[in-house]
């Protein structure tokens, strides 16, 4: 069996950054959050795991349709060394600022849809499916997810109104 190296220490300090850009129509963001290389004991494997640097880059854009109607593209990328580059892209509608919609799609891996609505003015619920179009799509036939999402006010107002 597997004995983790005495050194190893269980409390890891975590320090990252980050910069998020955004107005009423759009949002850019970078960032890293963990500056700092770390390594753990892995008890499911047995092994020493290595805690690398990763790094985010997101935006998106909302389009106004007309007719009540709302598109956002976006994108994700996701970077760390010694790993793939994954990239995200994805687009919902948002019809009557009640029902989303939305498909998504990750570089060589799957394909997910959505769709949701807002129940009250503070209340979302939705539900997404991914399916996995890469050689795991062997050992899983896809992921289902419930969603709801309270949305708090202060004062009357509503603290993130973007389509974001």
């Amino acid at each position: 069996m597997f004995a983790p190296e005495s050194n190893l220490d269980q409390h890891a300090l975590i320090v990252g950054a980050g910069l998020y850009l955004s107005n009423r129509n759009w949002y850019v963001g970078l960032s890293a959050p963990n500056f700092i290389t770390t390594d753990h004991y892995d008890d499911f494997q047995n092994s020493v795991a290595t805690e690398r640097m990763h790094f985010f880059l997101h935006g998106g854009y909302v389009f106004d349709m007309g007719g009540n109607v709302k598109l956002k593209p976006a994108f994700l990328v996701k970077a760390v060394s010694g790993a793939p580059l994954i990239a995200d892209i994805s687009a919902n509608a948002l019809f009557d600022d009640t029902l989303t919609v939305g498909l998504a799609w990750r570089w060589d891996d799957s394909i997910s849809a959505l769709a949701g609505f807002q129940v009250t003015k503070g209340m979302y619920i939705g539900y997404g499916y991914d399916l996995t179009t890469s050689d795991l799509n062997n050992y899983n036939s896809g992921t289902h997810e419930l969603i709801l999402r309270f949305e708090l006010q202060q004062l009357g107002k509503i603290l993130s109104p973007r389509f974001f």
